[in-house]
């Protein structure tokens, strides 16, 4: 499966939004950015959650928001530890109400930064969905006029 590589404007913002990586002191956390480009609509923000205190242990209404930014991409950023196996998956939430609106389809995401990682930043770009008809919001999936064909999770390194 081929993977598909930033933008060089999206890999613009992550830099500003991370900094660039610099070697790893504590030597077993470090900061994981996760990305996903999704379209949300007007009063609902999207979260990540999964198993762990630092995923908020599967409860969306204690899990902070993502941020927004140009593009429909989100963005947050949690200390998490590496060697250690993280299941998550995105959220979309009503910000009015806090009700959960949808969970992101299909099986958990797995993540597990390696524990030798020298660095102290790593980014997770998730992918929502390979089908745009999705049952929370026909357009949640839809960027532009492409979905994405298929499961397709990217974990990148900016070094």
């Amino acid at each position: 499966m081929a993977t598909q590589p930033f933008s060089l404007p999206l890999l613009l913002i992550l830099v500003g939004l991370v900094g660039l990586p610099a070697i790893s002191a504590s030597g077993d956390k470090v900061d994981v950015t996760f990305v996903l480009t999704q379209r949300a609509q007007y009063g609902q923000v999207i979260k990540i959650v999964g198993n762990g205190t630092e995923l908020s242990n599967w409860t969306p209404s204690e899990a902070e928001n993502m941020t927004w930014t140009t593009g429909n991409v989100w963005v947050y950023s949690a200390t998490l530890d590496k060697g250690v196996v993280y299941e998550y998956k995105a959220t979309v939430v009503n910000l009015d109400t806090g009700a959960c609106n949808c969970w992101m389809p299909r099986q958990n995401q797995i993540l597990k930064v390696p524990s030798d990682y020298p660095y102290n930043s790593y980014v997770e770009k998730v992918v929502w969905s390979e089908s745009c008809g999705d049952p929370c919001n026909a357009d949640a999936c839809s960027i532009g006029s492409a979905c994405p064909s298929t499961i397709n999770r990217l974990i990148s390194y900016i070094v």
